[in-house]
């Protein structure tokens, strides 16, 4: 096994604030990172996903150290006691040469004992190298709930053939490590990160990195429209399929023409928009056929032009399906309103209350 290869998977990934963490199933972003009153040594603020989870608000005797999400999703633990994830290389490994053998396991074989000496043959390097050959060949990688956190040497694998890339339900922390592997995979054209908690913050200079990705899904990841717009919208400069299912949108502004004019399916389902306003302010993107709206807890549909029911509204010129089941739709006349829509031809609006016997 080549050194460069061992010193690859035994690598530990540095946490740091923002990193994401997990304990016994549960995972947790990193807050805060160092001593706290009456003890010693350096503790690890966690702010779990699940307020069950933890056992405080990030206050120790009345010093607060971070702040949480929810009264009591807060914890102070040692880093030891932290999974704190693993590369990207080390899982495709073990999720596509070693299958089910854990990766602590995939690094050594108990070979022989002499004595009261255990001689130890290193093996897997060996196999992966024969069988490398084999990941041009793939095109899906399904890598979700496998402790990723960051890249590795993606380089060492050929994944040259690769169109989808799942790696939902990681600890994920950073755009930047997202691209350090998408930057490897040439043919990527649909990327899911859902249940990743990405720090939103403008990095629009790694967009080359994302240029041929068409189709993103990335749901519970607490996102804002805003975070949308800036980190999405400017990454993503050819998107196509996009899908932010149960993210924190609640309110929705007009996007730049600078992005999503390539735009033809949005997915906004379990999102709390409620104002169909909000739903209006996405009305002028040009190539937009598809919207999905279940449960955005939406009662009202009016288009605000004041124009009659029959007068076709000049937004949402190219939508062709609307999704609007789950809803708290209740009269008619909102249905009515839908058929302003100049291009639409698919329409879902069931387990509305308009349904309910009177």
């Amino acid at each position: 096994m080549s050194s460069q290869r061992s010193q690859q998977m035994q690598q530990q990934r540095e946490v740091t604030i923002n990193s994401r963490v997990e304990s016994n199933g549960v995972v947790g972003t990193v807050k805060y990172i160092g001593p706290v009153v009456g003890t010693q040594g350096t503790w690890v603020g966690v702010d779990w996903d699940i307020p069950e989870k933890g056992k405080n608000d990030g206050s120790y005797k009345n010093v607060r150290y971070f702040t949480t999400s929810f009264p009591s999703s807060g914890s102070f633990l040692r880093l030891t006691k932290l999974n704190t994830g693993r590369s990207f290389f080390e899982a495709l490994i073990d999720r596509y040469e070693n299958n089910v053998i854990a990766p602590s396991e995939s690094l050594l074989t108990l070979a022989q004992r002499s004595g009261n000496n255990r001689v130890i043959e290193y093996v897997g390097f060996d196999k992966v190298s024969e069988k490398q050959k084999e990941f041009d060949q793939l095109l899906q990688l399904d890598l979700s709930k496998q402790y990723v956190s960051y890249a590795g040497d993606v380089s060492a694998a050929n994944l040259s053939a690769v169109q989808h890339l799942d790696l939902s339900a990681n600890l994920l922390s950073s755009w930047s490590v997202v691209a350090d592997i998408v930057k490897h995979l040439p043919s990527l054209n649909s990327l899911v990160l859902s249940a990743n908690r990405l720090v939103a913050e403008n990095c629009s200079q790694l967009a080359p990195c994302f240029d041929k990705v068409k189709t993103l899904v990335y749901g519970k990841a607490n996102y804002t429209w805003n975070d949308v717009v800036v980190v999405i919208g400017k990454l993503f400069r050819h998107i196509e399929n996009l899908d932010v299912w149960g993210n924190a949108i609640t309110k929705i502004t007009t996007p730049p023409n600078s992005v999503f004019q390539e735009l033809k399916s949005l997915n906004l389902s379990d999102n709390k928009l409620k104002d169909w306003s909000m739903v209006c302010k996405l009305g002028n993107l040009p190539l937009l056929e598809s919207l999905q709206l279940v449960n955005c807890e939406i009662s009202e549909i009016e288009f605000g032009d004041n124009l009659l029911p029959t007068k076709e509204t000049h937004l949402f010129s190219s939508l062709k399906s609307l999704n609007l089941a789950r809803n708290q739709i209740k009269k008619w006349t909102s249905i009515a309103q839908l058929n302003r829509l100049s291009s639409l031809e698919e329409l879902f609006i069931k387990n509305n209350p308009v349904f309910d016997e009177e």
